[in-house]
């Protein structure tokens, strides 16, 4: 089993209060989950507050731009891995995004993991892409996953003519260090499986879309990988999650509770939290292992329900000390 941490270079005003945190604690916590041997930091991909967002009026967020943080951070850093969590790919150009991808593959030693997704918010998409008419971010998306391989796995000029990409003639090197670039895509709609199957070497689901048992993601996911040739051992198996730990159960769900992320956004109950994981590192390692046995490689943490930075690297320590030994070869 691998860990992640979900760094919130833009998480602000969605899943923690405005003023979290600023660019140098981004480095501070990416620089301590590396010392405390977790596998993977993971960024998101917030660019623009929209209304449908639902941020309280007047408190602005810092959004820091992904791939621009993880260039960053991959200067600040020797070995944990840098992970888009997600790139809202019809936010982006493809054959930008491949370019900074494999140059950031290169800086950074063959440490890049591009999470790929369609985004949550509509709106935003139409503000940021405003020039198309009723875009359907399901087709751009695997438009932008065709073009992205072609321009990061073929050696030589490469075209593509599609709905809303097209590009003659493009030549990109270096390529990235690892061939092929680690691709983790993100969704729970029937779809996705078959995009992971033609496309990805990752699959990230949440935990609030895994209605039953873990195994039934991969029971969906074995007939995509096989329709297309490949085995299940060949891809690795996300689950992410929201995390706050406690010595005592009670006391991490009254914490939860009482965050911005629940009192504030009322983005989740503590039916939820409870499946979340909100409660004890002997908790967490129950549902790590349960997850395990049903196939799960990789958990990530994205968010903590806290409100105060310092918090947050607190909960960061816990798990590393407390929990992940449990899984140490």
């Amino acid at each position: 089993m691998k860990f992640g941490i979900g760094i919130p270079n833009a998480r602000e005003g969605v899943f923690y209060p405005p003023g979290f945190c600023n660019a140098r604690q981004l480095v501070e916590l990416t620089q301590l989950a590396e010392s405390l041997g977790y596998d993977s930091i993971w960024a998101t991909d917030f660019m623009s507050p929209v209304a449908e967002i639902g941020i309280p009026a007047g408190r602005n967020p810092a959004w820091y731009e992904l791939m621009v943080t993880l260039s960053y951070l991959a200067g600040v850093t020797e070995r944990i891995k840098l992970g888009a969590g997600v790139a809202v790919l019809p936010f982006r150009d493809p054959i930008v995004l491949a370019k900074q991808a494999a140059t950031l593959d290169q800086f950074s030693g063959g440490r890049f993991i591009l999470g790929a997704g369609a985004g949550v918010f509509k709106t935003e998409l139409r503000a940021i892409q405003g020039h198309l008419k009723k875009p359907h971010r399901g087709r751009m998306l695997d438009e932008h996953l065709e073009a992205l391989k072609l321009l990061l796995n073929t050696d030589g000029r490469v075209s593509f003519a599609g709905e809303y990409y097209k590009f003659t003639d493009v030549e990109l090197d270096p390529k990235p260090v690892q061939r092929p670039l680690p691709i983790q895509i993100a969704g729970f709609a029937d779809a996705t499986y078959a995009r992971v199957a033609r496309h990805a070497t990752g699959l990230s689901t949440v935990f609030k879309a895994v209605s039953g048992e873990y195994r039934d993601v991969i029971d969906k996911l074995r007939p995509a990988l096989e329709a297309e040739g490949r085995a299940l051992a060949e891809v690795d198996l996300q689950f992410t999650t929201f995390q706050l730990l406690d010595q005592d159960h009670s006391r991490a769900v009254e914490r939860a509770m009482q965050s911005y992320l629940v009192k504030e956004r009322g983005a989740y109950t503590e039916e939820t939290l409870a499946k979340a994981l909100v409660g004890t590192p002997a908790e967490a390692i129950d549902q790590i292992a349960a997850l395990e046995a049903q196939g799960a490689t990789h958990y990530v943490v994205t968010t903590c329900p806290v409100d105060k930075f310092e918090e947050l690297t607190e909960q960061v320590r816990i798990f590393a000390q407390e929990v992940m030994p449990a899984f140490t070869p």
